[in-house]
């Protein structure tokens, strides 16, 4: 009689241990060994149908790290672009407003000469003053006085394009500005 309860006491601790070893890849992804298998492989497994589809993707973390780093270092480098550019501006000053002979550029009726780079007045722009339209043709970089400067060649708008993009300008505060110089 011992020896058939024994019996039966092994059939049922060899069927508790047959049990629990069914459940091990449980445990295992509960831990951080785990938890990297699982992520490499649900992330291999969206690469790969992704690469399939022809839209290849980068690893998430990899491609986020990467992204942050990629902008931290263009920040720095336009961040001390900027300061460059300023230090060779010189300080903010008002327009001035002289021909385009005088400016080097006889294609125009006159030309703004600025201290800083104005947003928006790009070529072809329509700049709206009071009394007329002009169109502006491709802004100049140029040194003048040893201070780098950003030239505005303006034509009158007298042909029936279309304007597109526009900026609203007072020739009359560059002009009392420029008697001042």
């Amino acid at each position: 009689m011992i020896t058939a309860e024994m019996h039966r006491i092994k059939d049922y601790n060899g069927a508790l241990t047959q049990g629990f070893s069914g459940l091990s890849i449980f445990t295992f992804m509960l831990t951080p060994v785990g938890l990297v298998t699982m992520y490499l492989a649900g992330t291999g497994t969206a690469r790969a149908i992704a690469a399939w589809f022809d839209d290849p993707v980068g690893d998430p973390i990899l491609t986020g790290i990467d992204t942050f780093f990629l902008r931290l270092w263009r920040r720095g480098e336009t961040g001390l672009s900027r300061q460059a550019r300023r230090l060779r501006e010189g300080p903010d000053t008002a327009d001035r407003i002289v021909s385009g002979s005088e400016a080097g550029i006889p294609d125009c009726d006159f030309v703004v000469v600025s201290t800083r780079r104005k947003p928006g007045w790009d070529r072809g722009v329509a700049v709206l003053t009071r009394t007329a339209c002009y169109r502006i043709a491709e802004p100049v970089e140029r040194t003048i006085g040893g201070r780098l400067r950003t030239l505005y060649p303006l034509s009158e708008h007298r042909d029936l394009e279309v304007i597109r993009r526009s900026v609203h300008y007072d020739l009359r505060v560059s002009a009392r500005s420029e008697r001042r110089d």
